[in-house]
């Protein structure tokens, strides 16, 4: 029998710090895609019993993941491929809301 092997980074990847997922990033060690998958995989995993997501749009995730990971190093911000969440009552726009909530339009 072989030695078990240790866990790549982007099978780890949901574990990761902010500050050290940025890193792997900008290194070229772990690609936006398959950082955002590995978060959605764990999402699969949990949010049956956490429940902490109204609406999750997985291949929208993984399109803009891909379009990211196309931006030439020299051209990427300091937050370049962070995945951010958005509360369920703040407007997003193409997006429904919860509950019959409807967006207030600012005059």
């Amino acid at each position: 029998m072989g030695a078990a092997q240790a866990p790549s980074i982007a099978q780890e990847a949901h574990l990761l710090t902010a500050a050290e997922a940025l890193s792997y990033v900008r290194a070229g060690e772990l690609s936006v895609e398959k950082y955002a998958q590995t978060l959605l995989d764990r999402i699969g995993q949990r949010d049956s019993q956490v429940h902490a997501w109204a609406y999750l749009d997985r291949e929208y995730v993984l399109k803009q993941a891909r379009a990211l990971d196309s931006v030439p190093l020299g051209k990427r911000g300091p937050l370049h491929g962070m995945p951010i969440a958005v509360k369920d009552v703040i407007y997003t726009k193409g997006k429904k809301m919860p509950a019959g909530l409807t967006p207030k339009t600012r005059v």
